[in-house]
Order: structure tokens, then sequence, then C-alpha cells
């Protein structure tokens, strides 16, 4: 028997045959997953999570870094890097750090395995399974576990050619952390969870086409899909508000969010990220001249790694989603070909954002070891609140904005989706 599925990517509607443990379905326009059978991965995954639960466990227990200079020593644990950003009355910041890299995981995994325990234990789903399905997906993109382990190679690279560094346990459980969390966020599909809540009941009569132009409506948040209502902006089974058209609210917020981006990326730039205090003398350290810091000690890998993720990245992602909002919204001829070439460069954009913020936790991490008193101490500048801001405006802009819009006008104008895309085959 077919089954029904919607590509909250582009909005196509479209049948497909049963799948086979580990199998996918492939949306055959923007080729986006759109949901696949997992039933072996499901137990699994509470494995895993216990495993993220001990190795944090260990993380926080046992230092990460400890530091020699001048015969005096320093060493941190991973909440010492928020806790000295609190101390130098950067509150937000050091709040910020602490969610992504571990407040926000263990929300996530225990949310996930919350969810996948009503399946394996055969529990009746309650609004607690509804609350933690709507949170686990709107933190999921701000899990920054595999980006702060970056920040870690570069601070440590960055520290030994000034003193003795030396790796402790909490840096290798940290690893280890970070891989189980990865692997646990690959195998959480969205479309099965929310069916563990309720399962989606497909109109009958679209077949192969878009429904936002075929009187329907989906829900961003749980992907239900129903017929257009002039009475409740509710989704019916998440709750959540429904936008009626995709050019809505959300995506005025998106360039509202990328204009501020460009704004802050300005003083992020010109301001201190950080200022070392040697003997009583501060040395101000901007973007550039931390990448030029790592090019003079022929740290060249090191130097083109700050320089992508702090000056390429933002830059390049900043361009992109502009280019993408203008010809979505702007462009004169819609084809197939060219929604397909946007989406590509949106998804680009999207997944390298998160990666700018290797120097903000280089900046935390060292700001927490280097404070041996008078002799030598770092303080970080104004500069990481603009970049940090760049990051979160940037990241927030392409949540926010709808995919679909990139999509809906060559539709309008388009061929026959029926005829161009049909039933799509498990891969």
């Amino acid at each position: 028997m077919k089954k029904k599925i919607a590509c909250s990517t582009c909005g196509l509607f479209l049948t497909y045959s049963p799948l086979d443990d580990n199998e996918k379905v492939v949306c055959p326009r923007c080729n986006s997953t759109l949901t696949r059978r997992m039933d072996s991965v499901t137990h699994m995954q509470f494995s895993v999570g216990i495993c993220i639960y001990i190795t944090l466990f260990l993380t926080l227990t046992f230092p990460l870094l400890t530091f020699t200079r001048f015969g005096v020593s320093g060493t941190i644990s991973l909440l010492n890097a928020p806790e000295m950003l609190q101390k130098f009355q950067l509150p937000l910041l050091a709040l910020f750090v602490f969610l992504t890299i571990i407040v926000l995981p263990v929300v996530f995994v225990t949310g996930v395995l919350f969810v996948y325990g009503h399946k394996v234990f055969n529990l009746k789903p309650t609004i607690l399974t509804l609350l933690a399905l709507k949170i686990i997906f709107r933190i999921k993109p701000w899990l920054m576990a595999d980006v702060f382990i970056m920040g870690l190679i570069v601070t440590f690279i960055k520290l030994v050619g000034m003193a003795s560094v030396y790796l402790d346990y909490a840096v290798y459980s940290y690893c280890f952390y970070a891989f189980f969390l990865m692997y646990f966020i690959s195998k959480v599909d969205k479309y099965s969870l929310w069916n563990i809540y309720k399962k989606i009941e497909y109109p009958v009569e679209i077949k192969n086409q878009n429904y936002l132009l075929s009187g329907y409506e989906q829900c961003i948040h749980c992907l239900n899909v129903r017929k257009k209502s002039k009475v409740s902006i509710r989704c019916d089974r998440c709750h959540s508000k429904i936008d009626k058209t995709p050019s809505s609210k959300r995506n005025q917020a998106a360039w509202a969010l990328l204009f501020a981006a460009l704004i802050f990326y300005i003083p992020a730039n010109f301001y201190p990220m950080m200022i070392f205090s040697i003997f009583g003398k501060n040395e101000p350290q901007t973007i550039i001249s931390g990448v030029i810091y790592f090019l003079k000690n022929k740290e060249y890998f090191i130097g083109l790694i700050i320089f992508m993720a702090s000056i390429c990245i933002p830059l390049i992602k900043i361009f992109l989603l502009f280019w993408v909002y203008w010809t979505t919204h702007f462009e004169s001829k819609y084809s197939y070909r060219s929604s397909l070439k946007r989406k590509k460069f949106f998804v680009f954009a999207e997944s390298i954002g998160r990666w700018s913020m290797i120097d903000v936790f280089v900046v935390a991490l060292l700001v927490a070891l280097i404070q041996l008193n008078q002799l030598s101490s770092i303080i970080p500048g104004k500069g990481v609140i603009y970049f940090c801001l760049v990051v979160v405006c940037t990241m927030s802009s392409s949540l926010l904005f709808d995919s679909r819009m990139l999509w809906l006008r060559s539709d309008m104008h388009g061929e026959n989706l029926e005829k161009k895309y049909g039933s799509n085959k498990a891969s």
C-alpha cells in the first residue's frame, strides 16, 4: 500500500512504497531526505544516549587543559569557560556558551529518548511528549559540541608557542561525548518522531503536486498537512501557529536579521576579540591580528581555519543568504533549475554558519585559562560580543526563512508537477 508524505522544503506532495529498515525517502525535486525507517536504531539510541551522559559527566569531573608559564600554573574545566565570561560581566555570552556545549545537548538527548520511550514501552503520548517534541527540534541547530572541539584544538596550538600546555582527561572524554552526540543527532528523524505522538492523516485528493497551490497548508514545526482554514490558525497536531503563506513575517524577520548581521560584522572586525596583558602591558588582538599571529609562527593550517571561520564564512553566508532571498523575491524568470540552485546555496550557507563560533570558544577558553595575576592574563574584548551576534543573527535568519518560497513561484509559472514527478522510490 502506497504511503503519502509532503516535502517541507519545496512543497511537493508525493507517494512512496513502504520502506525496509534503514531505507529513506528522498524528495525527487529538491533532494531533501523526508523520512527514513530505522527500527533497529531506536533501541540503539538508548545505548548511545547513556554513553553521552557518561562521557559528559566525566568531562565535567576532570580538567580540560593545564597551562604553565613563568612558573605559575593554571587549570580549567569545561565549566570554567562560561564562569570566567560571567566574571568579566558578559553574562549573555557566558549563558550562550554554557547552553550550546552543555545544557542544550543534554535537553535534546533527554527529549528524544523520552519520545522514543513511548514507542519502545508502548506508552500513550501526553502533553509532555508534545512539549518535548517542540523543544528538541527548535534547539537542534544550536548544538555545538563539535564546533567546541575545533575551538579546543585551536586554543591548544595557540598556547603551545607561549608556554607548557597539557591535555587532561576531560579532553578525551569530551571528544567521545561530541562523537556520540553527532551520531545520535544523525539518527533522529523528525517525521518518525512526530508520528509517535500523532500520525498525520493526509488528504486523499492531493497527489504529486505543490500542496500550497492546491488549497492546503503545512505546519513547519510538526510537518502536519491540512486544508487551509479560515477559522483556526493553529496546527491540529502540535497547536503551533501556521503561516498562511510562505512569504510571511518569518521571511521579513529573516531579512532584518541578515542586515543586522552585516552591521554587527563591522565592529566585530575592528574591536579586539581579546586583550593580552603581560606584566601590566595590554596588547589588543583583533580577528585579523590573530590570523597574522598564527602565520608568523608558521601555524598556517590553524591560521587558515581562523581566517575561514572568522572572516570568510560570515561574509560568504551573508552574501549567499542575501542572493537567495533577493532572487527568490525579485527574480523575473522562474525555473526548477534556478530553484534547485538556490536551494543548494541556501543549504550550504545554513550548514557553514555555526562554525564561525570557533573564535568565540577560543576566546572563552583562553580567558578561563590564562589568569596569572600580574604576570599574564587575557581579557575578553568587545569584538567577541559583536562577533557572536553576527553568528546568532545569520543562523536565526536562515532558520526563519521559509525555503518553500524557493519553489512556489516556479510552480506557479511552471509545468504540471503531476506529470513531471512520479512516486518517489526509497533509496
